[in-house]
Parts: C-alpha cells; sequence; structure tokens
C-alpha cells in the first residue's frame, strides 16, 4: 500500500476534523480543495478529473445507480488531485480502477488506498467493528454507516478487519476479484477457475436459493492453487448477491 496515499487522507481527515462518518462530507472537502463536482453521462468510463495546478473538475457518470460507488469514484478522483498536486492532468478512470486494483498501474492503486483511507478512516473504522461478530450484518451496517458500497466496504474489512477474511467477487460464474486479509490461511484465488460446487455461491447461479445464515464450507470452494493449501480445511461462506449484475459478493473466514 502507498504510505504518501495513506498519509495524504489522514491529513485531510485531521484537518477537517473528522471523528465520525457522517462528517466525511465529500463535496464540502472537495470544494474547499479547489475542486467541483459534477454528475455527467460518460462514455468508457465512470469518474473524471481534469484539473490544473490548482483547481480542477471532477465528473461522475449520472446512470451509476448506487450512491456508494458515487462517493468512492470522488473520493479517488480528490486523491489523484491531492497525489498529483501541482500537475497539468486529465484522468480517465473506468470500472476496472475501482475494484480490481492489482491490475491497475501505481497511480491508480494509490488513488484507490486514499479512497479507502479517507472514506474508513482506520480509527473510526476499527472502533466500530469493536466487539461485534463477523458475518455479512456487520459488513452491511458498515456500508450504511459510512455510506460506501458494500464491495467498497468489504475490501477495506479484508484490509484492515479484526477477523481475518478473504472476499471473493464473481459475475456469471466467474471469480473477477478477491482481497484476503494478510492473516488469512489463503492467499491466492485462481480468477481462471469459475465458482465451483463447494461454494454456495455457485446455487446462486444455478438459480437455487442461498442460505442467508453463514455456511461450512471447505478450502476447495475457492482456494486450490494457493500453494499452502490444504483440501477439506473447513471456513465460513456468507454470500450476498447483486442480482441486477448476476453477480455475487462471497465472504470467507476460518471457523
Amino acid at each position: 500500500m502507498s504510505v504518501i496515499a495513506i498519509a495524504k487522507a489522514n491529513i485531510i481527515i485531521q484537518e477537517y476534523g473528522i471523528s465520525s462518518p457522517d462528517e466525511i462530507e465529500l463535496e464540502v472537502i472537495a470544494f474547499d480543495r479547489g475542486l467541483i463536482i459534477q454528475e455527467k453521462e460518460l462514455t468508457g468510463c465512470e469518474g473524471r478529473l481534469v484539473n490544473n495546478k490548482t483547481n480542477g473538475l471532477i465528473i461522475v457518470k449520472k446512470s451509476i445507480r448506487e450512491s456508494g460507488k458515487k462517493r468512492f469514484i470522488i473520493a479517488h478522483e480528490i486523491g489523484h488531485f491531492e497525489l498529483q498536486k501541482g500537475k497539468n492532468n486529465i484522468n480517465l478512470c473506468e470500472e476496472s480502477s475501482f475494484i480490481n486494483w492489482n491490475k491497475n498501474g501505481p497511480q491508480e492503486n494509490e488513488a484507490n488506498v486514499f479512497a479507502s483511507e479517507m472514506l474508513f478512516p482506520k480509527n473510526i473504522f476499527l472502533e466500530f467493528c469493536k466487539g461485534k461478530y463477523f458475518s455479512k450484518d456487520l459488513i452491511i451496517d458498515l456500508a450504511d454507516n459510512f455510506e460506501c458500497s458494500l464491495s467498497a466496504t468489504a475490501l477495506r474489512y479484508a484490509d484492515i478487519g479484526n477477523i481475518p477474511i478473504a472476499v471473493i467477487f464473481s459475475q456469471n460464474k466467474q471469480i473477477k476479484w478477491y482481497r484476503c486479509h494478510k492473516d488469512f490461511p489463503f492467499q491466492f484465488v485462481d480468477l481462471r477457475i469459475p465458482v465451483n460446487s463447494f461454494s454456495f455461491a455457485l446455487d446462486y447461479y444455478n438459480r437455487k436459493d442461498i442460505p442467508d445464515d453463514p455456511q461450512e464450507i471447505i478450502s476447495d470452494a475457492w482456494f486450490t492453487k494457493d500453494f499452502r493449501f490444504k483440501s477439506q480445511h473447513k471456513l465460513f461462506e456468507q454470500n450476498i448477491p447483486f442480482s441486477s449484475y448476476n453477480a455475487v459478493l462471497s465472504l470467507v473466514w476460518e471457523i
């Protein structure tokens, strides 16, 4: 992770005296720092930043339905502006820029790190999680309180949460991206392999009901290509379906 991106986000958090999620007013922060935010129809990208050395314009794709996703895009573009301050720039950010960090260039990764740190300040985030049992309900609760998408919230939890988890996003039965907490027993998910029958996510794609509560699965569901793979290693899995995208966000943690 970019130390500079984290540091710059925390400087802003401290500068504005942010101590709770409802104080993260992106439009106010952006305007105060010389940025205007507009929503327009965009083709080929979901967010755009055009700026000179001191001012800029952030454009967010108007047709995006989720307010949490729009907030992440805004924070991401603020990150570009802060991290490249003093330069004239035009940044076009596609959807992949905001989710599949491993495939992005360093500037996109840094902007994502900045956005995550700014939207989910570490101390505030961990305080909210303290003493709470992990499940998808916690992720939903966090997303509601921090006004962010479920995906961004789950990714942040995988980075800094107090329970080591893996987050796996699949669409049309194909794994698209994943993130593992540094202390989770496995660290690699093969993106070339489709969702298999060891995961309850496959039930969703086969148009079956999926359990609402955490279910016991085995490591063979996701981690067969990890060099530390152990077959039949027991784990919990809980799934959040996104019917409008034919996608599933799978949360996995140790029993």
